[in-house]
Formats: structure tokens, sequence, C-alpha cells
């Protein structure tokens, strides 16, 4: 019966100490981030996604530039008209490489996000990085606004598809940029790492 007393008390104390450990261990977990619940698929399909979306907005962007192009070159059409084209035409120049530097962290994130959890420094500042080039490519299209809705409304009928597909294409980007947010988010909030706040 004395043995059996002992026993039990072992396995008790040996439960009293068990039982802090294992709360020393969580409270460590949680505070380094070690051992979050993140599933290398449903990273590498944020990754997809984003690399898919900054790829339709180098596409669209393309088309803004492409268009208006076909506007602000034709010397028959009125000045104003060519002018507000010529400036969505500059401006998409700078859409353009923000674009392609888009794509180019998305890349560079799908190297960093084999191991996620060393390299959550440099992937919390690509991030950031990404979330400043679509808040600059925002800036950017809100500068444009009223010249994009300006040719569209007074480009005669021989131009009219050069300023709808110029429309169109504004409009997109601007769904997409959303789009990249919100991944750019997602993927941050699954690794576990902060991004700075945007305008979007």
């Amino acid at each position: 019966m004395i043995e059996g007393v002992r026993k039990m008390t072992k396995v008790n104390s040996a439960t009293f100490v068990a039982a802090p450990a294992i709360l020393m261990l969580s409270a460590f977990v949680l505070s380094t981030g070690i051992g979050i619940a993140e599933s290398p698929e449903e990273i590498q399909g944020f990754l997809l996604e984003l690399e898919a979306q900054s790829l339709d907005l180098v596409n669209v962007t393309k088309a803004v530039h492409d268009n208006t192009e076909e506007i602000a070159d034709d010397e028959g059409l009125d000045e104003d008209i060519r002018a507000k084209a010529e400036a969505i035409h500059v401006a998409s120049h700078d859409l353009w490489h923000l674009a392609e530097d888009v794509c180019q962290h998305v890349e560079k994130l799908k190297g960093l996000c084999s191991n996620p959890q060393t390299n959550k420094a440099e992937i919390s500042e690509s991030l950031d990085e990404i979330l400043e080039h679509l808040d600059e490519y925002t800036s950017i299209q809100e500068g444009q606004d009223d010249s994009v809705h300006g040719i569209l409304f007074a480009v005669p009928e021989s131009h009219k598809k050069y300023a709808d597909a110029t429309h169109d294409a504004f409009h997109e980007a601007e769904g997409i940029v959303g789009d990249l947010v919100e991944g750019i988010k997602d993927l941050a909030a699954t690794i576990g790492v902060e991004v700075k706040a945007t305008e979007q």
C-alpha cells in the first residue's frame, strides 16, 4: 500500500513539474511565432495569386500606355483631347515601372517564403515595399482620373475604342491593386509578420 502511494506521489509530482513547463513553452511559441500553423500549401497559394495579379497589373498598365498613344499621336484630333491623352500616356510609364517592380518583389518573395520563419524580416521588408509601390500607383492613377474620363466623352467615334480601352484598363487596374493589397495582408497574417498601413 505504501509503495502504491509512493508511485502515485511520483506521478503527481511529475505532472506538477510538467504542467508549468508546458505553459512556459506555449507562451514562448506564441511570443516568438515559432510553431504557428502555417501551411506551405496555403503560402504557395497566396504567392501564385500575387504572381498572377502582378502580371495582370503589368498587362492592363500596358493597355493604358498603348491606347493613349493612339490618341495622343493623332495630329488630326483636338489639341485638348491629345493633351489629356498625352498626360495619361506619360503617367503610364511610371505606372508600368511600378507594376514591374511589384512583379520583381513577388518573385523575390517566392524564394524567401521557402523558409518563412528564418526570413521573416526580409519578407516583411519586401511586403512593405510592394505596398509602397501600390500606394504610389494609386496616387498616380488618382491624378489622371479626370483626364481618363475627359477623353472618354470627348473623342470622336473614330477613336472611341481607344478611349474605352483606356478607361476599362484604368479601372481594372484599380481592382487588381485592391486584390494585391488584400493578398499581401493575408500572406503577412499567415506567416506572422506585420506590414505597414496602406491607403487602400
